[in-house]
């Protein structure tokens, strides 16, 4: 699947249309710095919760949101070096269990994956446009 998002309005309709999509808990993210990652996840998180404040998980980490559908983890891993520092933060928890994981800089742990998740794309066009895509994992 594939959108071009021309204004910050047009986020909220591929967000849903994102969303409804997953068959997978974990959600894998790649884009640019300020490419739009932790804003798909704001607008997201808003169709389960609209009053939930979603925030950037960069210093914290991650961040836990508790849903009516269920708890919601956020992490950034831009400022995790290796496999063994998100081991040491405790990488494992998040992706172990039932919950959805949203995770912004996944490069780090993606030997610790199966094929058991999406990935989404963001990628900065002219005009400040944005082409998100949500891939299934290859087999």
């Amino acid at each position: 699947m594939e959108y071009i998002v021309k204004n910050p309005e047009e986020l909220s309709s591929v967000a849903k249309q994102i969303s409804n999509s997953f068959k997978h808990r974990i959600i894998l993210l790649n884009g640019q710095l300020g490419a739009g990652k932790t804003t798909l996840v704001k607008e997201i998180i808003k169709l389960q919760d609209p009053s939930e404040q979603v925030s950037s998980p960069t210093f914290s980490l991650v961040n836990q949101y508790e849903l009516q559908t269920g708890r919601v983890y956020h992490i950034d891993l831009y400022r995790i070096k290796d496999l063994n520092e998100a081991m040491d933060m405790g990488i494992e928890e998040y992706l172990f269990n039932d919950q959805l994981v949203f995770i912004e800089w996944p490069d780090v742990i993606l030997s610790l994956l199966d094929n058991d998740y999406h990935t989404i794309s963001i990628e900065v066009l002219e005009n400040s446009y944005r082409r998100i895509k949500l891939h299934e994992p290859a087999n």
